[in-house]
């Protein structure tokens, strides 16, 4: 007979590396963080943690119907001309420059029309997810 506190083991180990069954079922309890540089990423991190889901950038009274939620804000930004700078798009794709969302969130470009964002707040973006929007925009401002 073989000893039952190896085989209770065993299975426990099995199951704490993935090897029951096919594997994939660890895939389906989390899907895994979306890389910060891509839209996804950005979408789920900043858009709708920081813009929509605080209540501004979402919904039919967004601000000029700039809804950050991840199903709307790609349509929405890029080549999208901005309301407050027509000569800008919201998301020129390689261009973070002459972005004006890039504009609105460091608010130091002349070009800037009335506030950087969040309009009624500390500006509450890092510099590290503002780098993580310029890459985006820099690699082409792809869907992914």
């Amino acid at each position: 007979m073989k000893n039952p506190l190896v085989v209770v083991g065993l299975v426990f180990l099995a199951a704490l590396t993935g090897c029951v069954g096919d594997g994939s079922f660890m895939g389906d309890m989390m899907d895994p963080p979306a890389d910060p540089t891509t839209y996804t990423g950005i979408a789920r991190g900043i858009f709708e943690i920081r813009c929509a889901k605080s209540g501004c950038h979402v919904g039919a009274s967004a601000p000029r119907g700039l809804q950050l939620d991840e199903a709307n804000a790609y349509d929405l930004l890029v080549d999208f001309l901005s309301d407050e700078q027509p000569s800008l798009f919201r998301v020129e794709p390689g261009n973070p420059d002459d972005s004006y969302l890039v504009i609105k969130i460091e608010g130091t470009d002349p070009r800037l029309v009335d506030r950087r964002m969040p309009r009624d707040g500390p500006p509450f973006l890092s510099t590290e997810e503002i780098a993580n929007i310029r890459a985006w925009i820099t690699s082409g401002a792809p869907r992914n």
